[in-house]
């Protein structure tokens, strides 16, 4: 039987991980390492993970200064010593026989990655599938059947995965440090790109809790400026691993995004207005992000969808700032 080591990243989700651990610990599939990574975490979460590693001599742990969920999860890689490496987030938790599943297709297809469904978990209780639309059942892939639109959606996550651990470590790969968000879609853009067979099951077996407070949940100030810097990474990696066809895809999903953004900063934020009117004026002054609008095939179309439509209402508002800016040149 083929090890599995599953890391677990945790900064300060305190008692949601009991739930999160046992989920792993009793797994059906029984020969597994669980690898728990304490990112600078408050003293009552570090207890919690003391006392949840003293019960299983599977739970190795390591606490260590706040750096960020990439540094944490890439301390995790370096320890891990299964055949097979998975991520479970510390406030989410898995089916009873998630990795029985995908250890079996993995080895079935030999396939060098395989993943599964997952179902989002509000706080209310409601639940919601989270599936690949972009393929309708499961099915083993080559790296030149991935489409760029469906590698968009391959990409998004590493939690409801399972990686051969050889081809992680021969090819390097690692998540970036230094991103509040995306790191997990870089990872797998790389992943798949070097992946030689891909494997999905068309079945959920991960839970992934959305609760108030949560990272996914947390409005970032500097959000632009770090979508903007992802964006250029993105890039990078798709013109090395894969080609320049699968980038308009993913800038435009990034603008996407970025226009999200622009809405959260009025409806969420607690700025007063016009420091809200002053935030907006700053991004759409921004030039790297006016390269990538006017790029934007569908900015010359009627855009019926409701996303485009905030992209197109950005593109607007990056041009109406451009324009007041030359007035002022004019008028001085």
């Amino acid at each position: 039987m083929s090890k599995v080591s599953i890391i677990i990243p945790v900064y300060n989700t305190g008692h949601y991980l009991y739930k999160c651990v046992n989920s792993i610990l009793y797994q059906t599939y029984k020969d597994i390492e669980v690898i728990i990574v304490d990112d600078g975490s408050c003293e009552e979460t570090a207890l919690i993970c003391d006392e949840i590693a003293a019960k299983d001599n599977r739970i190795r742990l390591i606490h260590k200064k706040n750096e960020g969920v990439s540094i944490a999860r890439n301390i995790g890689l370096s320890m891990v010593t299964g055949e097979y490496v998975g991520f479970v987030d510390s406030d989410d938790w898995i089916d009873a026989d998630m990795f029985e599943n995908l250890v079996r297709e993995i080895e079935k297809y030999d396939a060098d990655i395989v993943m599964c469904d997952a179902t989002t978990v509000w706080d209310n209780g409601k639940t919601e599938r989270d599936t690949f639309v972009c393929l309708p059942e499961s099915c083993t892939l080559s790296k030149g059947e991935i489409t760029p639109q469906c590698q968009l959606e391959l990409a998004g996550s590493c939690w409801r995965v399972l990686y051969k651990t050889w081809k992680l470590k021969s090819e390097s790969i690692i998540f970036p440090a230094g991103l509040k968000f995306s790191e997990d879609r870089i990872f797998n853009m790389i992943a798949l790109g070097t992946a030689t067979k891909f494997r999905y099951i068309k079945k959920s077996f991960y839970n992934r809790y959305m609760r108030k407070g949560s990272c996914v949940n947390t409005f970032h100030k500097d959000f632009v400026e770090v979508a903007l810097k992802v964006n250029d990474m993105m890039k990078g990696v798709l013109r090395q691993y894969w080609n320049e066809n699968y980038i308009p895809v993913f800038e435009q999903r990034n603008l996407r995004e970025i226009s999200n953004y622009v809405v959260s900063i009025f409806l969420v934020s607690n700025m007063s207005f016009k420091s809200k009117w002053q935030e907006v004026v700053q991004l759409c002054s921004n030039e790297q992000l006016r390269a990538i609008l006017i790029k934007q095939p569908t900015l010359g179309c009627i855009l019926t969808h409701v996303v485009n439509r905030n992209i197109s209402m950005l593109f607007l508002l990056s041009l109406k700032e451009r324009v007041k800016n030359s007035i002022r040149i004019l008028i001085k």
